[in-house]
């Protein structure tokens, strides 16, 4: 079994490595807002403004999202402090050093999370929603790795949790 988790974090340091090479395509600085857009807090904000000037059949949706955001987070606080698992800049040495550096752990990604649980809810409600959600939801957490604050297992199993989350958040809403 030790044997299968080396050959995982390899296979995760090669992806890491090949996805650093975008960091200068458009520049850092985009990157670095794009990142934003999928933290807790600008996912709650976002969700929040929908949930009060949306018309009423987004604005449920908006509800779901809002909610899932929100029930995200306890898995991915729980899985931080038990997988402590150190960011890669902080661990490489090749590793370009991001603008905004943090103090906790990198397993996994809450900005993976916050916009996959944010956005997930609107692609279930409407397949045409799929248009801007998942390339938002892919933008963000490409972000993640391309500033050097995750490994792709780390967005992964973000995006994973978001959309469990976004999912079971509906189906708990309209049962």
């Amino acid at each position: 079994m030790r044997a299968f988790w080396q050959a995982m974090l390899h296979v995760d340091r090669r992806a890491y490595a090949y996805v650093q090479r975008l960091r200068g395509a458009p520049s850092p600085f985009v990157w670095f807002v794009l990142t934003h857009v999928g933290g807790a807090t600008a996912t709650l904000l976002a969700t929040s403004f929908v949930v009060l000037v949306a018309p009423p059949s987004i604005a449920r949706v908006a509800i779901v999202a809002l909610l899932s955001v929100v029930i995200s987070h306890i898995p991915v606080a729980i899985m931080k402090k038990g997988f402590r698992r150190l960011r890669p800049y902080r661990e490489l040495s090749s590793t370009r050093l991001p603008t905004q550096l943090l103090d906790d752990h990198s397993f996994p990604s809450g900005h993976a999370t916050a916009i996959c649980a944010a956005t997930m809810p609107f692609v279930f409600l409407h397949a045409a929603h799929t248009l801007w959600a998942i390339p938002i939801a892919l933008i963000v957490s490409l972000s993640r790795i391309v500033l050097g604050h995750h490994y792709p297992s780390d967005v992964l199993v973000g995006m994973c949790i978001g959309t469990s989350s976004a999912w079971c958040t509906h189906l708990w809403l309209h049962s």
